[in-house]
């Protein structure tokens, strides 16, 4: 079961969310304005995926309401258990999450999450912490395996192969792009 950090959490959100802003004037592959990264957590007490499934949400102008454009699935589990291996296979990590709407750049969208994620280990490490303290809101701590090692070392660890895919990622959605536009 996947829960809102910030709907059990929602006095967090005005320090705690993560957003981004792109201006007009920025050559991007997606729409300009802002961003929102909502975070949903897997809190099932019997499983162990360490699941984070991340809402983006555009936000056109300050008055506009959010649309959800693009929803990505991550996990820092490089041994997930066997029901949730079962489920991605052999599929990148992070993936485009199947089950939910994408626009045409989620792609590029999920890109721009998963560099930032890689490049902010005080991001990345909010994000674990945000899966623990709803681990214990439900019940349960988190699974030993999250807090292993020192809190930078598992983000340093955790990035080395990560960046590695991520790069194998970005080459995907280039080579993507480049067969779009040749059509």
């Amino acid at each position: 079961m996947m829960l809102g950090y910030f709907d059990v959490f929602p006095e967090k959100c005005e320090t705690e969310i993560r957003t981004a802003h792109f201006s007009a004037d920025a050559s991007l592959p997606f729409p300009h304005g802002t961003y929102v990264f909502a975070e949903f957590y897997c809190v099932d007490l019997s499983c162990d995926c360490q699941r984070l499934l991340v809402k983006a949400l555009y936000v056109k102008t300050p008055q506009s309401k959010p649309k959800e454009v693009a929803t990505f699935s991550y996990s820092w589990n490089d041994a997930p258990d066997d029901s949730w291996a079962n489920i991605i296979g052999e599929t990148t990590n992070p993936f485009l999450d199947p089950l939910h709407r994408q626009a045409a750049y989620a792609d590029e969208l999920m890109g721009f999450w998963y560099d930032m994620l890689c490049r902010d280990h005080e991001y990345a490490e909010r994000l674990r912490k945000h899966y623990a303290e709803l681990r214990r809101e439900r019940g349960q701590s988190a699974p030993p395996s999250i807090w292993d090692e020192e809190p930078a070392k598992i983000v340093a660890i955790d990035l080395g192969e990560k960046k590695r895919r991520h790069r194998a990622l970005r080459e995907h959605l280039k080579k993507r792009r480049s067969s779009r536009r040749q059509k």
